[in-house]
């Protein structure tokens, strides 16, 4: 599905050129009545998340992998590596699974509509080849 945030697009309904815009996007998942939306966390680091240092999968060409702000573990700022978005828990906890062949403590993470609109804006793109057998990525 593509998104659009031009100011042309009716909220909540589509453009003439079929696209949502992500206004429509976030008044949509703000319903009571909305799914909530997992994620899986890849990693959490103090610094930004290279794309160097992150594998190619091809997981990540049926999800959106997106970086976002995050709290680690002692309350300090971070940039959490993030893949998403899933209306089941237990198929997030599946790809989780899957990724922990890659990353060294990917979890699933709840997440709410403003982050889900602020990652549609962004789509993180990893650079390192995966290769044949897999190995930790890191930040």
């Amino acid at each position: 599905m593509y998104y659009d945030n031009h100011a042309d697009s009716h909220a909540g309904s589509p453009s003439a050129s079929g696209a949502i815009t992500l206004d429509a996007v976030a008044q949509l998942l703000s319903r009571p009545e909305a799914t909530p939306r997992y994620v899986v966390q890849l990693c959490l680091s103090a610094a930004a998340v290279s794309a160097a240092s992150v594998p190619r999968l091809d997981v990540f060409e049926l999800y959106h992998l997106y970086c976002a702000d995050a709290r680690q573990a002692n309350g300090a700022a971070g940039r959490a590596l993030r893949l998403g978005f899933f209306k089941e828990q237990t198929t997030a906890k599946v790809i989780a699974r899957y990724v922990s062949r890659y990353f060294d403590s990917p979890r699933v993470v709840l997440v709410d509509p403003p982050e889900i609109v602020r990652a549609l804006r962004h789509k993180f793109t990893a650079l390192k080849d995966a290769g044949a057998s897999p190995r930790r990525a890191g930040p």
